[in-house]
């Protein structure tokens, strides 16, 4: 679905259900190029929009027991990172409860962000991250629109205000997102404490080398 409930329903099925087979069926996806190669303890689930609550509500199936997998467990999903994700379902139903959580959020991003709200709910990417009750980090991206976060060019919506100062375009914007993601992916994949400094020092101190 172009988004509201239904799409970020099938969105989280998507998920688990590709998952799933993807974990179960490593010895003869790709001709068996993955089979032994996968750590299925380490599964982070990354989404962008739709797809970001989504992921998000597919944890919550999970959780609720509304959703079984047969190849991986609860406890095998090590993070939630949504970038710019809608917000249309209820409290119950997207939970990241105490799942490791990071949200990117973007400044000039006119489709899910503080900027077109409050009168749009399902807008208010901040209400998931506010439901979080485990580690939880934010990375705001100033001078970057909701699309800068993908890699969609052409027939789809910018969704980035134009008017805002100093935009850093979609290059730049993927530049910030890969060097917070690298050290994100260590500290929860890979129990790398040093991680947790790009997430806990101020930036004029500490932030990636790029």
């Amino acid at each position: 679905g172009a988004g509201g409930h239904a799409a970020t329903n099938s969105a989280s099925l998507t998920t688990l259900d590709n998952t799933d087979h993807f974990i179960g069926e490593q010895s003869t996806i790709f001709n068996g190029y993955f089979d032994g190669h996968i750590d299925k303890t380490k599964i982070a689930f990354l989404g962008h929009s739709t797809g970001g609550e989504g992921i998000v509500r597919a944890y919550t199936r999970v959780l609720n027991n509304e959703y079984t997998p047969e190849h991986f467990e609860l406890e095998d999903i090590k993070l939630l990172c949504p970038f710019a994700p809608t917000a249309w379902q209820t409290n119950d139903l997207t939970d990241p409860d105490f799942a490791n959580f990071h949200l990117f959020s973007c400044g000039a991003d006119t489709d899910c962000s503080l900027f077109p709200c409050p009168e749009n709910h399902w807008r208010q990417s901040f209400s998931i991250f506010e439901r979080s009750k485990g580690n939880r980090q934010l990375t705001y991206i100033h001078g970057a629109g909701h699309t800068d976060l993908n890699d969609c060019v052409i027939g789809c919506n910018p969704w980035v205000d134009t008017l805002a100062p100093d935009l850093i375009g979609k290059e730049n914007t993927h530049l910030v997102v890969k060097s917070y993601l690298l050290p994100l992916l260590e500290l929860y994949l890979n129990s790398n404490p040093a991680g947790e400094e790009y997430f806990t020092r101020m930036y004029d101190d500490f932030h990636p080398v790029g």
